[in-house]
Parts: C-alpha cells; sequence; structure tokens
C-alpha cells in the first residue's frame, strides 16, 4: 500500500487535499495508466503488428507514463507551466502512438480529460479544439475516405469533453465557494466564542465591581460616617471610649479603602488612574499606531466623573466600533467624539469608511454589536448605528447620568 501511495500520491487518507475532488485525481491516473496498458497490450498482440512498430509502442508508450507520472502525478502542483508542458508533450505521443497502431485512439479521451484536469479554462477549450482539430485531420489524412465519420467522430468527442469538464468545473467552483464559507463560518463561530467568553466576563466584572461598590463600600462609609457623629458627642472625661471609636473607625476604612481597590481591580486597565476622556485618547493613540489609521478624540462640555458601568460601557463601545472599523470598514480616518451634558453624556464615533446598508438607518447584525446594544441598555442607555454605503458609518452611545439615570448613584 505505501508503494502504491507512493505510485500515485493522492491515494489514501495521507495529506488529504481541502477539497473531494482533489482527492479523486488519482482514479484518473488509474484510468490513464489502464487505457494506456490495454492500448499497449492489445497492440502487441495484433498479429499484424511488425517488431519495429512493437518496439516503438514499448519506448513511447512507457516514455509517456514515466512523463505523466513525473509531471501529472508527483508535480501536479508545482507550476501551469510544467502542466502545460505535459499537455503539449502528451499530444504529441498521442499523435505518434496513433502512427504505430490505430488502437491507441482509445487514448485521445483520455488526452481530452487531462487537458482539462491539468490547464486553466481559459487554456483548455483553446487547447483542446485545437488537439481535436489534429486528430480529425491525422484521421482524414489517413483515411480520406472516411472523412465525414472522422469529423463526427471527432465533434462528438470533443463536445462531450467540452460538456463533462465544464460541468465538472462548475461543480469544482461550487465545492471551493463552500470550502471557503465553512471556513469563514468556522472562523466567525470562533470568534462568535471568543467574543461572547469575553462579554461573560466583562459583565461579571462589572457586576461584581457594581455590587461591592453599593454593597461594602457604601456600607463602610455609613460606619465611618456614624462614628465620627458618635465621636463628637463623646465628652472630654470618655478617653477610652474614643480609643474603641478610633480603632473602629480605622478598622471601617481599612474596609473602606479594600473595597475600593477591589473596584479599581474590576475596571479594564485603561481606566486605571485615568479619567474617560483620558482613557479614550489613550485608546485612540494605540489604536492609531496599530492600524495605520488615524483616529481623533474630541471632548466637548465639561467631563464630569462618571458612576464605573458607565465609564466601562463607554470605553467597550469605543474599543468594539474600532475594532468593527479595522475588520470591515477599510477607512481613512476615524472621529472619536464624547460629549458631556448634565444629564447625558453621548459617545460618537464616525469612520469614512465603506459603510454596510444602502438604506442608512440603524443596523445591528454582527454578534459584538448585539453584545454592545444589551450592555448599553442593561443601563439605561441607548445604541444608534448609521450606516450608508460608500459613506461610512457612525455608531452613537448615549447613556443617561442625572438624577433619573444610573449616574445617580456617584462616586463614593
Amino acid at each position: 500500500m505505501r508503494l502504491l501511495r507512493f505510485i500515485l500520491p493522492g491515494l489514501g487518507a495521507g495529506d488529504r487535499p481541502s477539497h473531494a475532488w482533489e482527492r479523486w485525481l488519482w482514479a484518473w491516473d488509474l484510468i490513464f495508466y489502464a487505457l494506456l496498458a490495454a492500448a499497449l497490450v492489445l497492440s502487441l498482440v495484433d498479429g499484424g503488428t511488425s517488431g519495429a512498430a512493437r518496439l516503438a509502442a514499448i519506448l513511447l508508450s512507457a516514455a509517456w507514463g514515466g512523463l505523466y507520472w513525473f509531471a501529472a502525478v508527483r508535480g501536479r502542483a508545482r507550476s501551469t507551466g510544467l502542466m502545460l508542458f505535459y499537455v503539449v508533450a502528451a499530444v504529441a505521443f498521442a499523435i505518434a502512438l496513433n502512427q504505430v497502431h490505430p488502437i491507441y485512439q482509445i487514448l485521445n479521451f483520455a488526452v481530452f480529460m487531462q487537458v482539462f484536469l491539468f490547464l486553466p479554462t481559459r487554456w483548455s477549450v483553446p487547447v483542446s479544439v485545437s488537439l481535436a482539430v489534429l486528430v480529425a485531420a491525422d484521421g482524414i489524412r489517413r483515411s480520406p475516405e472516411d472523412a465525414l465519420g472522422i469529423a463526427i467522430s471527432g465533434l462528438l468527442t470533443l463536445g462531450f469533453a467540452l460538456f463533462l469538464t465544464l460541468w465538472i468545473d462548475s461543480i469544482i467552483n461550487q465545492s471551493e465557494e463552500r470550502q471557503n464559507l465553512i471556513e469563514e463560518l468556522e472562523e466567525t463561530r470562533k470568534d462568535l466564542a471568543a467574543a461572547e467568553r469575553e462579554a461573560g466576563v466583562l459583565q461579571e466584572r462589572s457586576r461584581l465591581a457594581q455590587e461591592i461598590h453599593d454593597t461594602l463600600a457604601q456600607g463602610f462609609v455609613s460606619i465611618v460616617t456614624q462614628l465620627e457623629a458618635a465621636d463628637k458627642r463623646l465628652s472630654p472625661d470618655e478617653a477610652s471610649v474614643r480609643n474603641r471609636l478610633d480603632r473602629a473607625r480605622a478598622t471601617a476604612r481599612e474596609g473602606l479603602h479594600e473595597s475600593r481597590r477591589l473596584v479599581r481591580a474590576l475596571r479594564p486597565e485603561l481606566l486605571e488612574g485615568a479619567s474617560l476622556p483620558e482613557a479614550l485618547q489613550r485608546l485612540a493613540a494605540r489604536w492609531s499606531e496599530a492600524s495605520g489609521t488615524p483616529a481623533r478624540l474630541s471632548v466637548t462640555g465639561a467631563p464630569q466623573p462618571l458612576p464605573m458601568p458607565v465609564e466601562v460601557t463607554l470605553l467597550r463601545a469605543a474599543q468594539e466600533s474600532l475594532q468593527n472599523v479595522q475588520r470591515h470598514a477599510g477607512a481613512r480616518s476615524v472621529d472619536l467624539t464624547l460629549s458631556c451634558m448634565d444629564n447625558l453624556v453621548v459617545l460618537d464615533v464616525h469612520d469614512d469608511g465603506s459603510g454596510f446598508g444602502t438604506n442608512g438607518g440603524d443596523n445591528d447584525d454582527g454578534f459584538g454589536l448585539r453584545a454592545m446594544r444589551e450592555r448599553v441598555e442593561l443601563l439605561g442607555g441607548r445604541l444608534l448605528i448609521e450606516s450608508f454605503e460608500g459613506e461610512g458609518t457612525t455608531v452613537v452611545v448615549e447613556m443617561p447620568i442625572g438624577a433619573s439615570g444610573i449616574g445617580h448613584q456617584g462616586k463614593t
């Protein structure tokens, strides 16, 4: 079996080609060698064949078989030039063997198929037509009385070969398109799984940070406030009670400090020790350097401290938008605008790329956009996407921060 796989590399489950039709090329190789061997045997057993013709049949058949193995079997993937050389040589072998014995005409069909298998379609059609003309001309030269029959036979052979090969070519094209689609779907599935995991991690980190902020941190603040109020009501001679209150207040402050440290640890790295505008500026600079596309940040209004979930959501929206620009838009520049108002903060990300819609309006394709929308709406905000084909895309995130919005919680 190893020897057979060495002779016909396409046979077996070794390094399997990506397309099914390529895995069956070994069958065409076997068909060719079977026809070549059958023609050789029949020519040798024919009593009317001279000794010189038998020797020529053996030598030419062996040479053709060896060339086919070297160029078409072992070197099939090397270059189109090698395949063209083989086809020209195969035509020459077929014409020469037809002179030796008529039985070799059974190989004409194999030569037609090899032309279509080994050459691009734009070359195989004219080469096949030329081959059919050569075969017909040679047959008419040898048997002028059968000219009509030879011409009809040649046309039928050529027509059948053209029909069969173009049909196979269409199947191959569909196979390649489906294979490409499957590969794209696999990559998309991996991206979706990674995005889903990341979204889950970010959502859980945000939830934990908010829970710590709303429970432990606020509780410690209340304890410190109550202890300070109690300390003010103590008389000067209650030193022992004051000492206990001081120790309790110090413990509460340590707990408050630790809870704030945990909240900060759950924040994105870009927000560590920086305000939201500073984090967005860092993000734009890093993205510009990585993508080669300039990204500019503009801030309008008076920036104010925002609750951690709001800052994280706006930062993640900017990151997702820039990632989409890099993947799909082909933009020359990107503008980020952070608008700060009394009860609302708005982030706009606009690119001048290709866009993804013909009618504009809200387009919510893609897991990243859906996850972004869910995160924004979870905090009472709104996500808008406007895109026109050839006019770029604008992503708008509106987050309420006033008394009626999430920003009412403030930052303790």
